[in-house]
């Protein structure tokens, strides 16, 4: 019997193994390289900040020769780190960590701030837009950062082990403040185990605070004092 063309066998070829493995090796090699694209760029995006910021916070074995005289540096034997960042390191700083959310909240902020400058424009077709444009000034305000912070230097002390209870301790040091005529501000609630108060005079600003961690234990395990001038 004469087979029809419809009854002739049809025989679906597979892929060879060999192709699949060339399909696979393409996919992989893919993203092998993509995410080293990733990785590089993450890389040099982190360089390109660390260039921007500068050399960032400089640990110290001594006081700075500038700091203010009139504030108490005690227990020097007990001190375990001394801090100093530069004005200009600070506002760098500041500035990279909120590019983003600045460029995200600009559009919306110039359009609410009433201090934003006003500037006059014409379209192609002589259509007069008014936009608000924010000034660096209007960007520390808003985050609340103080204007002029370049030009300080802060300065922090931690120290540890300190043979005295957290109150006795900054009653100390706010007694010699306000000899030295600062402005003491304390906090109106803090815990049982710690002490501390704000101060200002003048350009110079800061804060104390000790914190008895374990008040089974003799001694202060942590004590900050962080000033701004």
């Amino acid at each position: 019997m004469r087979q029809t063309s419809s009854q002739q066998t049809i025989q679906i070829q597979e892929p060879t193994l060999k192709e699949i493995k060339k399909h696979s090796g393409w996919f992989t090699g893919s993203c092998v390289t993509g995410a080293g694209c990733i990785v590089i760029f993450i890389g040099a995006l982190y360089l390109l900040f660390r260039i921007i910021v500068g050399s960032g916070p400089a640990v110290l074995s001594d006081f700075p020769n500038d700091f203010p005289k009139d504030i108490p540096q005690s227990n020097p034997d007990k001190i375990i780190k001394i801090t100093s960042i530069e004005g200009a390191s600070k506002d760098r700083s500041i500035w990279v960590a909120t590019a983003i959310p600045r460029f995200l909240v600009s559009p919306v902020l110039s359009e609410i701030n009433p201090d934003a400058t006003i500037t006059e424009e014409h379209d192609s077709l002589g259509r007069v837009n008014f936009k608000r444009e924010l000034s660096r000034e209007n960007y520390l305000k808003y985050l609340g950062i103080p204007i002029g912070s370049e030009h300080t230097r802060t300065v922090v002390v931690t120290w540890n082990g300190i043979k005295s209870y957290p109150s006795i301790f900054a009653d100390g040091i706010e007694k010699a403040l306000v000899r030295a005529n600062y402005t003491i501000e304390t906090p109106e609630k803090m815990p049982a185990n710690e002490a501390g108060f704000n101060f200002s005079r003048g350009t110079t600003s800061g804060v104390l605070r000790a914190i008895d961690l374990h008040p089974d234990d003799p001694g202060i395990e942590f004590v900050q004092l962080i000033v701004n001038y």
